[in-house]
């Protein structure tokens, strides 16, 4: 854990697993764009259901470009098209996690600024936010549309931090996963892991995170001791 660190005015959350929670069926996904881009005539040998969705995203736009056989940009239209699918399907009956809206409201009394930062699509993160009314929180909302490299690559948070108008060392980011926390210590936020979600307590410590919650409920009390340290 870093020392001497201050938390200031910024808080960006994961989406999935951290304030709402779903059923995104992760390996069933990665299948699917798998095989679509072996129907668009791109070779997927160096990708597995065990990479990183930041790999098969990668291996999208460069594996386009190596095979000729469609542009990469016509390639991540149809990838994007399969992730939406799954995106909806499984926010459509996301459901909020214990204590999030009281957390949050908790955050803007206190003078946050707030952010998402997620490997979701826009359309589907769009649509949970309206369904659940989260969406006044957050003055910037970061997908995968808006971004060349998913977490665990530090870009999402970055680009959102610059939309709050804040410098990387006076943000916070939120997240359940060993993919958060590793895109938070690349962008040298302070990194705040919840325990319950995708990624097991052990794997979350072995990204070394500067905080550890075990509810919402508990991240106002940190972001504010650790302000005051």
């Amino acid at each position: 854990m870093r020392s001497g660190r201050k938390l200031r005015r910024g808080v960006l959350f994961d989406l999935d697993g951290t304030l709402i929670k779903t059923t995104f069926p992760v390996s069933e996904a990665k299948l699917a764009v798998i095989k679509k881009l072996q129907e668009l005539g791109i070779d997927t040998k160096d990708v597995t259901p065990m990479s990183t969705m930041m790999d098969i995203q990668g291996l999208t736009r460069e594996g386009a470009q190596k095979s000729g056989a469609t542009s990469h940009h016509e390639a991540e239209r149809q990838v994007g098209e399969v992730l939406d699918g799954f995106d909806i399907a499984s926010l459509s009956d996301a459901r909020l996690q214990e204590d999030a809206k009281a957390t949050l409201d908790s955050l803007v009394d206190a003078g946050f600024k707030l952010g998402i930062v997620t490997n979701s699509g826009r359309k589907g993160v769009e649509m949970a936010l309206r369904r659940l009314k989260l969406a006044g929180y957050f003055a910037t909302v970061v997908t995968r549309n808006d971004v060349r490299s998913l977490k665990p690559n530090p870009e999402g948070i970055l680009k959102a931090a610059h939309a709050l108008g804040c410098r990387s060392a006076d943000i916070a980011f939120v997240g359940d996963s060993w993919a958060d926390i590793r895109a938070a210590n690349e962008a040298k936020v302070e990194a705040v892991a919840l325990v319950g979600g995708l990624s097991l307590r052990e794997r979350l410590e072995s990204e070394h995170p500067d905080a550890m919650v075990g509810s919402l409920r508990e991240l106002l009390r940190v972001l504010t001791s650790q302000e005051s340290t």
